[in-house]
């Protein structure tokens, strides 16, 4: 792997992963989210759309739908260094993630064009995520600096009733946005053959530490991808009602970006050094390609209720196969770090140091379940309160857990309700979820620092080996203490307009 190669691969093999591993939560809307995403046989709002677009039929009257979201994850880290006899050698101060909440918007439009037994709807919505802003130069800095995904969804809906068993789909546009950034480590060396950038094996020159780090940023963005859902709802009986929707596969192609910076002084940029090895501090690469898989997602649900929907319960189940995406891939790659003056004179065999040769990842993801139990009871005609509770499981043991991937086994409490006005032509809904995620005190980490050692003077006589030098995972930086919490706040309304309600 060529010296430039590091950067991308540094980045992509530090990204987390989406979904319940990591990105978002596999729910949206106010209502869905106070239910704790047990919403897939009981949903009566826009939202159906994504839940399970055959439950578009219980809306009844044409209507308009609009939610707001903030989204918040303070990820606490105090990270800790041990040596080889497992003896806590450095404990670094506590980092947390300080982005501000992310803002979430959520709309649809419903009619049913006169039509008994058909809804038509018109919607956007995204799942919901958090951002992620850690300070620069904390000791989670070689794991994530900073990331933010968007991924929103446009399209249309129907759903059509046959006696007590209702069908529905829908057809999107959606588009994925990644934005993610870290530090590197590329050291000079004493000796090359240590393959690593510990302090007691790096070159000095002078007084002052050496300067190492190197910032990477990738941005990328798959801006026009189709895809559809499809949705049952079938109601036997008055008191009963089963809700079971699945959405495909997504295969992901976004274009976008890496830049890499050299800190100020970096010793391989630093024009007052004495061998300066690469002309500028600033490379980018305006034109790559990130290639992934995103998984099927199946969603159940039983609700009991009564004739008149004073009551609901119901549980429910999401499945993610993310077995489906075995790798990542990164293609069309051309970012070039021109050598100085000084090197291109040593050598007649030296040339820009130039990435283009497509990088696979395995991704190794697993498949994902969570369980939810929400319900919700009308306490007098106008107001409605609901709950719910979830239990999520993660496939990401302690070892690979870092700042970037806050997804251990989790609980979920939201809480919420809805005011309606006007003879029930406006719903104003509210809604709070919190996640919890158990402490971890992580001591057997796999996760580390990308480095890459070089043996400064074997780049002065040999200078032909910069162009094959190898990344390696270097010290450690994942074990410590980590602590997370998310949470939700949510509100929506709901305007009913037109006819009055038909006859079910």
């Amino acid at each position: 792997m060529s010296v430039a190669t590091l950067f991308l691969v540094g980045l992509v093999t530090t990204t987390p992963t989406a979904e319940a591993a990591g990105y978002y939560m596999s729910d949206v809307g106010t209502r869905g989210m106070s239910r704790a995403g047990a919403f897939i046989a009981g949903v009566d709002d826009l939202s159906a759309q994504y839940y399970n677009p055959a439950a578009l039929i219980r809306l009844r009257r044409p209507q308009v739908y609009l939610s707001y979201t903030q989204v918040r994850q303070p990820i606490e880290f105090t990270r800790k260094d041990y040596d080889a006899s497992g003896a806590l050698t450095n404990t670094w101060d506590l980092v947390t993630n300080e982005a501000r909440p992310m803002h979430i918007p959520n709309f649809g439009v419903s009619h049913h064009f006169g039509l008994k037994n058909t809804m038509f709807a018109l919607g956007l919505f995204s799942p919901f995520a958090p951002q992620f802003d850690y300070p620069d130069e904390g000791g989670q800095r070689y794991t994530m600096k900073d990331a933010e995904l968007l991924q929103f969804y446009v399209g249309p809906s129907v759903a059509h009733r046959i006696g007590w068993l209702t069908i529905g789909g829908g057809f999107y546009w959606t588009q994925v946005r990644a934005d993610q950034s870290l530090d590197l480590a590329i050291c000079s060396t004493l000796d090359a053959d240590e393959k690593n950038c510990e302090e007691e094996n790096l070159a000095q020159v002078g007084d002052e530490p050496q300067i190492y780090d190197v910032g990477v940023e990738l941005s990328m963005a798959d801006r026009l991808r189709w895809t559809w859902n499809l949705g049952v709802l079938a109601e036997p009986k008055e008191w009963i009602s089963i809700g079971y929707s699945a959405q495909p596969r997504l295969n992901v192609s976004g274009t976008g970006s890496i830049q890499a910076d050299f800190e100020e002084g970096h010793w391989m940029t630093d024009p007052d050094a004495t061998f300066t090895i690469i002309e500028g501090s600033r490379h980018t690469d305006e034109d790559v390609t990130v290639n992934l898989v995103m998984p099927w997602i199946h969603r159940l649900g039983v609700a009991l209720h009564d004739a008149d929907r004073t009551w609901e319960i119901e549980a429910a189940t999401t499945y993610q196969r993310w077995q489906v995406t075995e790798q990542i891939t990164v293609t069309n790659l051309d970012l070039t770090l021109p050598v100085t003056e000084q090197v291109r004179n040593l050598s007649d065999e030296v040339d820009d140091i130039v990435i283009d040769d497509d990088i696979v990842l395995p991704a190794d993801y697993v498949d994902a379940w969570s369980y939810r139990l929400g319900g919700q009871y009308r306490v007098t005609d106008p107001l409605l309160l609901r709950a719910g509770v979830l239990y999520e499981g993660s496939a990401v043991p302690a070892s690979t857990q870092g700042v970037n991937l806050m997804d251990g086994n989790k609980w979920a409490l939201g809480l919420g309700g809805s005011y309606s006005l006007f003879k029930n032509a406006l719903d104003i809904d509210l809604g709070i979820l919190r996640t919890w995620y158990p402490e971890r005190e992580i001591k057997d980490s796999v996760v580390s620092r990308q480095e890459l050692p070089v043996n400064l003077g074997q780049a002065i006589t040999e200078p032909e080996v910069l162009r094959d030098l190898e990344l390696s995972p270097g010290q450690v930086v994942g074990n410590g203490t980590m602590n997370a919490k998310t949470l939700f706040v949510s509100t929506a309304i709901t305007w009913r307009f037109g006819a009055t309600p038909r006859k079910q």
